[in-house]
């Protein structure tokens, strides 16, 4: 049983991810969508781009950044909509309430959605940080 009370659908849009400043971060979708943070070449999930928490340099992916979801101290990560409805904070930080661990969160989505194996570098280095 999943600890997440959610369903992943690999062929439709469940989710997507918002900064705590109100930027758009890109959707739970599938590799092929241009907004998806799974799209290594789209503008939410290459390691390049300003809005993507993959990117270790920006101010959404940096661990140093109050808006990533790998700084272990903030409790202004990035938002989690699942289907229409807030679920919590994608968060290395066990204190925040309502924290969705970044690396089981995300581990569990990109396994259900079958884009693990496309990005598991980028993931592995994301928590990593």
């Amino acid at each position: 049983m999943s600890r997440f009370n959610f369903q992943v659908n690999p062929y439709a849009e469940n989710g997507h991810l918002e900064a705590d400043d109100g930027t758009f971060l890109g959707k739970f979708s599938n590799k092929y969508d241009s907004e998806s943070i799974f799209n290594k070449y789209g503008n939410y999930g290459s390691k390049y781009s300003n809005t993507s928490i993959f990117n270790k340099y920006g101010n959404y992916g940096s661990k140093y950044s109050a808006q990533s979801p790998v700084n272990p101290y903030t409790a202004t990560s990035p938002k989690v909509y699942w289907s229409g409805q807030y679920v919590g904070r994608l968060t290395t930080n066990r204190y925040v309430a309502g924290a969705l661990p970044t690396d089981l969160f995300l581990f569990h989505v990109m396994h259900q959605m079958g884009v693990l194996d496309d990005r598991m570098d980028d993931f592995l280095d994301l928590i990593s940080r």
